[in-house]
Formats: structure tokens, C-alpha cells, sequence
């Protein structure tokens, strides 16, 4: 962590627009990036619900998506990430729920 650059990162993060999300937040770029220039070819992968045991599950989603080149990157990803969102919030919340609709709790 000793050369993370924070100030870049919160550069980044505004860029996209999402300087609110607790992270990590994995951001791709075809070119690198440039604040200065309009650059909207980017693929963004938010980690902040993984849960810390899922983190090498999520890189390795993440690994597949962008090994895809910038030209396909969208190509499924919005259903993955749909699919792994409500993953997460079952793996989360899914005993409370279950509890709650069996009246067990």
C-alpha cells in the first residue's frame, strides 16, 4: 500500500462516479487513463458486496471479462454482475430471509 496513489484513485473514482462506493472497484481502460481526455471506453467492476472470501472469485470474473478485449467487454457482463449482486445479497441476507418466511427467527 506504500505506493497506492490515493489522489489518482479519487481522480479515477470521480470520473466514474463513484467516489460514494466503499470498494474496491476494479476500472479498465483501452487507453490509459487521462482526466484531460474524454475517454469512455472503460469497464468497471464493483467488489464492495463480495464478501472477503469471494475477493479471488471476483478477480477471476473480472480476469475473464477484460482478457476479452475493449471491444467486448459489455458482452454479457451486465448479467454477470446482476447475477453475482444477487449472490452476494442471498449469501448475505439469505438466513435472515429464510428465517423471517419460515417464522423461524
Amino acid at each position: 500500500m506504500e505506493n497506492y496513489d490515493y489522489a489518482k484513485s479519487e481522480t479515477i473514482l470521480s470520473y466514474i462516479r463513484m467516489n460514494h462506493v466503499s470498494g474496491p472497484i476494479l476500472v479498465a481502460w483501452e487507453k490509459p487513463f487521462n482526466p484531460a481526455i474524454v475517454n469512455d471506453n472503460f469497464i468497471v467492476f464493483n467488489l464492495s458486496n463480495f464478501a472477503d472470501h469471494d475477493i479471488a472469485r471476483a478477480i477471476s470474473i473480472w480476469k475473464g471479462q477484460t482478457i476479452k478485449g475493449p471491444e467486448d467487454w459489455e458482452d454479457g457482463f451486465l448479467y454477470t454482475r446482476t447475477k453475482e449482486e444477487l449472490r452476494n445479497f442471498i449469501q448475505r441476507y439469505g438466513n435472515t430471509i429464510f428465517a423471517f418466511v419460515t417464522g423461524a427467527g
